[in-house]
């Protein structure tokens, strides 16, 4: 709890005061008419991600449960209250942020088979920031 407490001021102080950062650093996608966009490997990719967040409604955050280290390749699967998949994609770094209309989405994202379900709202109104934390590789 203390560190989910600890990433939601971090991510309120950044959300504040954003980066300057090069955002053509990072490319925005679109599948099946929403528009998303993944990265954060190295700083100055983080940097452009956390410049361009406030354009995103979701905020999606992969990191280690227990060291907080940040994880890429996490498949993410974003469904419809009715079940509709809307997004499917790899994220290429810790974070993806996607643009939803508002509404009540399922969540599936797997890292390396651990795989974490949740009910997530989103509205027009702010961005919802969604950390998930996977259990460590062994041998980590």
């Amino acid at each position: 709890m203390k560190r989910l407490k600890i990433a939601l001021i971090l991510y309120c102080v950044l959300l504040i005061h954003p980066a300057s950062a090069d955002v053509a650093l990072v490319t925005p996608q679109v599948q099946g008419g929403i528009e998303f966009v993944t990265g954060g490997v190295d700083v100055e990719e983080y940097k452009a991600m956390r410049a361009i967040q406030g354009n995103y409604n979701l905020h999606l955050l992969f990191a280690a449960n227990g060291t907080g280290e940040y994880l890429a390749d996490v498949m993410v699967k974003i469904m419809t209250s009715s079940g509709k998949t809307i997004l499917d994609t790899v994220s290429e770094g810790a974070y993806l942020y996607a643009k939803l209309p508002p509404g009540h989405y399922s969540l599936i994202a797997d890292s390396d088979g651990h795989v974490i379900k949740k009910t997530i709202s989103v509205s027009n109104k702010h961005g919802v920031l969604v950390p998930l934390y996977f259990p460590q590789k062994k041998g980590d």
